[in-house]
C-alpha cells in the first residue's frame, strides 16, 4: 500500500504526463502539447494552418535561459509567453508570421507557451500572471 501511494505521488510530481498536458491562466484552461527536445522545438508550430482558441504549445527547457523565438514556417499569429516556474515574465503580443527576426527575452525562462495571436489581450493574460500547470 505505501509503495502505492509513493507512486501515486510521484507520478503526480511531474505536471506533464507524455507530451500534453494542461494550464490555466486567470481561470482559462489551455490544452497544451508540450515538446522537450532540439527537433520538436525547432518545428514547433511551424507548417500548421491553426490551433484551437484553448490550445497551445509549451516548450520545456532543462535549464533557464534568453530563449529566443523565430516565426519560421508560421502560418498565423501567435502570442509568445516566456515563463519562470510558473510565473509569466515577457509576453509578445500578436507576433505575425511575416516577422523575420527572432524575438528575445529580457530574463532567464524555463519554458516558453504559444498562444493564437490576440489570446492574451483577449483573456487579460499579461506579464507576472501565474500559470497553473
Amino acid at each position: 500500500m505505501l509503495a502505492l501511494l509513493v507512486l501515486f505521488f510521484l507520478g503526480k510530481s511531474n505536471i506533464f504526463q507524455g507530451n500534453r498536458s494542461e494550464a490555466v491562466i486567470n481561470e482559462q484552461k489551455f490544452k497544451l502539447e508540450v515538446v522537450s527536445n532540439d527537433k520538436e522545438r525547432v518545428r514547433g508550430l511551424g507548417g500548421r494552418n491553426n490551433i484551437c482558441d484553448s490550445c497551445g504549445m509549451l516548450f520545456q527547457f532543462p535549464t533557464p535561459g534568453k530563449y529566443s523565438f523565430w516565426m519560421k514556417d508560421m502560418k498565423f499569429p501567435l502570442d509568445i509567453i516566456w515563463i519562470s516556474g510558473n510565473k509569466i515574465i515577457y509576453i509578445a503580443k500578436n507576433v505575425s508570421p511575416d516577422y523575420q527576426g527572432t524575438i528575445n527575452p529580457p530574463d532567464l525562462a524555463d519554458k516558453v507557451l504559444e498562444l493564437n495571436g490576440g489570446k492574451c489581450d483577449k483573456d487579460g493574460i499579461k506579464e507576472g500572471d501565474i500559470i497553473n500547470f
